[in-house]
């Protein structure tokens, strides 16, 4: 009866699987905090937290979507969006306390081909989510609340950071990026800031709607008027590359629930108060669904890096330690140009590879890393900015595909 009532719950889980040639059992953990007593909730959140942990053991994209048919999620037909045919899945143990709930589940995976990917984390820099119409948020007074998503979505990377190295957070509002339509002014601003901050994403955010309206219920006992006051919530969110100048991810969500707050109060957008109202609850939950889709959207991307210093033959890079990068992995050089249109605007930079000098890494910090060259002839022409893909994991991949 767990089982069922926790399968209603699932409607979409992400695995990500290592490349081999035969299904295998893989088995995680996860937990979540019970808030208010809505247990069923947080199973559904340690169940994603279970499987997150099965998505970075192994090493795939998400390709296709498939319903299970097999094992005791046939009757309930449940979707999983992964790159392999997932035959079974069984939640083997769950753990209840007062506060918090923890669950082991286990599923049978074959694999099929994946993405050309590193095992770099993305450097990223989380940028403001502004409010589109700042008058909606009169209601509460919650003038606030873009600044807010975007330090919590800032923090949330950083406690999950196994894919992604939020390095870096802004919140204060680019008058540039106002207008969501003028996606060339956004991509401009996202070059820039990549630029500054050593980072390779950019995270961007509007707030679309914030708008209320009230239900009125007459009791028949009384004949009063309840009023009811409903929020709507929508954010659009996006994460550039800003060296390639490319929107990688795009997506929007959107939610509409009661507003629990008398309408004359003043709403503080940062306590705990509004994150334990319904309202607060949605917004936090869409949090956590787009920062899933977010790791989910960049998996296949490219981790480049950039030169940020030169020393006689050795380079520094702006990926470290806490990249994933090791003493003696080695990258390669990528040629970038630029194309010119016949109205004289330049093109987003385009990258080739071939027959680029390699360089080994000899030091690792946690933010850095020396690369030393094999020949001194190498160096020529290298200039900070420039920039280095890995050599190690593109090898390691075609030969794992050769095999």
């Amino acid at each position: 009866m767990m089982k069922k009532t926790l399968l209603k719950y699932i409607s979409s889980l992400l695995l990500i699987l290592p490349i081999l040639a035969h299904a295998v059992w893989f088995q995680g953990e996860g937990s979540a905090e019970i808030n208010d007593g809505e247990v069923d909730q947080a199973r559904h959140k340690a169940v994603q937290n279970a499987l997150l942990g099965l998505m970075y053991k192994g090493g795939a994209s998400i390709r296709s979507v498939q319903v299970v048919k097999s094992g005791v999620l046939e009757s309930d037909k449940l979707t999983v969006r992964t790159n392999g045919e997932v035959h079974d899945l069984q939640v083997m143990r769950e753990h209840l306390t007062h506060d918090r709930i923890t669950v082991t589940v286990r599923a049978d995976i074959f694999p099929m081909r994946t993405c050309n990917r590193d095992n770099y984390s993305k450097t990223m820099l989380v940028g403001p989510i502004t409010i589109q119409k700042r008058e909606q948020a009169q209601l509460g007074g919650i003038y606030d609340l873009g600044s807010t998503l975007s330090e919590q979505i800032y923090q949330q990377l950083q406690i999950s950071n196994r894919r992604i190295d939020a390095r870096h957070l802004m919140m204060t509002p680019i008058a540039s990026l106002s207008d969501r339509r003028h996606q060339n002014q956004m991509l401009q601003v996202a070059r820039s800031l990549s630029s500054q901050n050593d980072v390779q994403y950019i995270l961007f955010g509007h707030i679309n709607d914030l708008s209320n309206y009230t239900t009125t219920q007459t009791s028949q006992l009384t004949g009063v008027d309840d009023i009811t006051h409903h929020r709507g919530f929508k954010i659009s969110l996006y994460v550039i590359d800003g060296i390639k100048g490319q929107i990688v991810f795009q997506k929007s969500y959107s939610t509409n629930q009661k507003w629990s707050f008398d309408p004359t109060r003043k709403v503080d957008v940062e306590g705990d108060v509004f994150w334990r109202s319904r309202y607060g609850k949605a917004i936090n939950y869409i949090l956590q669904n787009a920062i899933q889709d977010i790791q989910v959207g960049l998996y296949c991307q490219q981790t480049l890096a950039d030169v940020v210093g030169i020393d006689d033959n050795q380079l520094v890079i702006n990926l470290g330690q806490a990249n994933g990068v090791q003493v003696g992995d080695t990258f390669k050089l990528m040629r970038t140009r630029y194309l010119i249109s016949q109205d004289g605007a330049v093109s987003s930079p385009v990258f080739n590879n071939t027959e680029s000098p390699e360089f080994k890494v000899v030091s690792i910090q946690p933010d850095r890393a020396i690369l030393q060259a094999d020949r001194y002839s190498d160096m020529a022409n290298i200039q900070v900015r420039d920039i280095l893909i890995s050599a190690t994991q593109l090898r390691g991949h075609t030969e794992q595909m050769n095999y």
